[in-house]
């Protein structure tokens, strides 16, 4: 079983001249991302919202939280009408160049 995680987490750096500065950071873990274009919606294509999806390999990241969706929480997609948060198999051609990482249904 897979689990997608989300920390969250305020950090304190000191740059280089001395001046402290505070972020808010997350560290997400299990995601990658999904840019195949026949599943883009307004908020892709307009508004540059990224869509993620679990991978095979697991792999980490820590960035600021306003780089994730614009401060929306995260939430699990069902494209196209799909019962269940993940890749509907009508997306399966389209493996090698968009999520050459995960899988899509089967059926």
């Amino acid at each position: 079983s897979r689990a997608n995680c989300v920390w969250v987490f305020r950090c304190t750096f000191k740059n280089s001249v001395g001046r402290r500065f505070t972020l808010d950071l997350a560290l997400l873990s299990c995601l990658y991302d999904f840019k195949c274009p026949v599943a883009q919606t307004i908020l892709q294509e307009e508004g540059g919202a990224r869509m993620f999806y679990v991978p095979d390999t697991k792999w980490q990241i820590v960035l600021p939280i306003n780089h994730i969706l614009g401060r929306v929480p995260l939430m699990k997609a069902f494209l196209c009408g799909s019962s269940s948060p993940t890749i509907p198999c009508q997306f399966a051609r389209w493996k090698q160049l968009y999520f050459k990482h995960g899988h899509a249904d089967r059926n």
